[in-house]
């Protein structure tokens, strides 16, 4: 990924810098950020105001303040709680706050940067700043988390090697081993930002952003545009399998709509198993639908097209957060002039991140209905909840048990996040987005929507097998193979053969390359 002051981070390489699948890189940028530095000196000299640098902070603004190292703002800022943000996040929360800091708009030390980018290096290689999951408004930025993200990069917070909490810096997370992220020289980092060389523009600069919110929500929308591409292909399965009326695909009809698209990959798709599934088992006696199917199969190309029409949107949304400058006060390099506003506000993001929520459930309300479907005797003449013994064998009605509760905890994950403001921070912060909340939450409905869609393609694979005899033909052979957990994944792996076999499919399917391992022709 290419940290350049003409270029913005795309969704698909900042994923592929999370995941450690690919290295960050700096352009020239060196020129511009000591430009800007010197910038900010001259006006600071000249006895111009500047927010944060002889002010206070927030609240305090109309209040003179004096050089402290940025020791002020982190002392009050080091108060997050709750587990730790993912590695996968902490890693984009670093580049994105290198992009931004790189600009040449922040007025800061070359060394600052240096040390962001020394960090990225070192999760690189294993070990990760510890970040508590909750603090952050999304208003003033992610303030709290970026605050602790600082603090271990001048050496007084706590690192994670991957896979778990280093123990040593475990005594003092949550102040169990003394007064906030106090640690002792035993388990301390090396500084990778010697504190003498921040100051309280630097100090602000490293802080005031919606790096973290970025991250998330740029996770989640990449893994949800595969999701509902992953539906899709079960979509043109469940046609084959329940011999539906191939009209409700027809060109004609959705010529002139948004799931135009949608339709005719379903279509092709649909084609391809077809030709594919070969001779079927005598005993099958299914007539299928002969008009119309129930809407979760008639309709499925109407509710999936909108959501790929919604995630479109989705996409601007977040792409134009990520070309922001997200930092306050801005210095002009043209003419060095400070210009104080609010770009540090995610309103965007917390738009997006929510959107994204609705979309992943009611994708996961889809597959839910398509799953009932399948297991039910009267659509599928194969039997209750696909036991081959019914009364011995209890077939895969723990999916449906688990299914069931899936949309259940999607649901109240899907809320009006991006509007939930409390006002805080004295009368400063008296509207604020919630845009981590937002993406997190954005991102934990799309977990479970491959969760989701990883039991609706047991239950077509299990029928598939018994109308056809062979395994349900969607994804080449290779499609699971080396598939292990995320990394620094909590998911439960599964205690027997199908719950084992439910992870690893989920595994598959949230793997940025699932789509490539398709076998069918679109």
């Amino acid at each position: 990924m290419l940290i350049d002051p003409h270029s913005v981070p795309e969704p698909a390489e900042l994923e592929a810098l999370c995941l450690g699948r690919t290295s960050l890189e700096l352009a020239d940028v060196r020129p511009a950020v000591e430009r800007s530095r010197t910038l900010f000196l001259e006006a600071l000299n000249r006895g111009e105001t500047i927010y944060g640098s002889n002010t206070g902070y927030g609240p305090f603004v109309e209040f003179p303040a004096t050089e402290d190292g940025g020791q002020d703002l982190l002392q009050h800022l080091l108060v997050g709680t709750g587990p730790l943000v993912s590695q996968q996040v902490v890693r984009g929360a670093i580049a994105l706050r290198i992009w931004t800091m790189s600009r040449g708009f922040s007025g800061l030390r070359w060394e600052v940067i240096q040390a962001y980018v020394e960090a990225l290096r070192l999760c690189e290689a294993g070990l990760f700043p510890a970040v508590p999951v909750i603090g952050s408004l999304g208003a003033s930025g992610d303030l709290i988390p970026l605050a602790h993200l600082l603090n271990c990069i001048i050496g007084k917070g706590h690192w994670i090697a991957r896979g778990g909490v280093d123990l040593r810096a475990a005594r003092s997370i949550g102040g169990l081993g003394g007064r906030g992220d106090t640690n002792t020289a035993e388990d301390s980092r090396p500084a990778l930002l010697d504190p003498s060389s921040l100051d309280r523009r630097a100090a602000l600069a490293c802080t005031n952003g919606i790096s973290f919110s970025k991250a998330q929500a740029t996770l989640a929308f990449v893994r949800l545009q595969r999701l509902l591409g992953i539906h899709e292909i079960l979509v043109a399965a469940l046609y084959a399998l329940l011999d539906s009326n191939p009209e409700h695909l027809h060109e004609e009809l959705h010529s002139s709509s948004a799931n135009a698209g949608t339709a005719m990959r379903i279509r092709r798709r649909l084609q391809t198993l077809l030709d594919l599934r070969g001779k079927e088992n005598s005993a099958e006696k299914r007539q299928g639908y002969a008009l119309q199917a129930p809407y979760s199969i008639r309709c499925a190309p109407q509710i999936l097209g909108a959501c790929f029409q919604g995630l479109d949107g989705v996409g601007g949304l977040l792409r134009h957060d990520l070309s922001m400058v997200d930092d306050n006060p801005l210095l002009d390099p043209d003419s060095g002039r400070l210009i104080h506003g609010g770009n540090f506000f995610g309103q965007s993001t917390a738009f997006a991140a929510d959107q994204m929520a609705t979309l992943a459930c009611q994708s996961g309300v889809l597959a839910e209905r398509q799953l009932a479907l399948l297991l039910d005797p009267e659509f599928n003449a194969s039997g209750l909840m696909l036991a081959t013994r019914p009364g011995i064998s209890s077939g895969l009605a723990g999916l449906q048990l688990k299914s069931t509760a899936l949309v259940a905890e999607m649901r109240s994950l899907t809320g009006p996040h991006s509007t939930s403001s409390i006002p805080t921070n004295g009368k400063n912060q008296d509207i604020v987005p919630m845009s981590f909340l937002a993406a997190r939450r954005a991102y934990e409905v799309g977990d479970h929507l491959s969760s989701l869609l990883s039991a609706l393609f047991i239950a077509i694979d299990e029928y598939w097998q018994y109308r056809f005899e062979v395994p349900v033909p969607l994804w080449k052979p290779d499609v699971s193979e080396g598939v292990e957990a995320a990394e620094g994944s909590q998911a439960f792996q599964g205690s027997s053969s199908l719950g084992q076999r439910l992870a690893r499919i989920q595994s598959a399917f949230v793997q940025p390359e699932i789509l490539d391992h398709e076998n069918l022709q679109t």
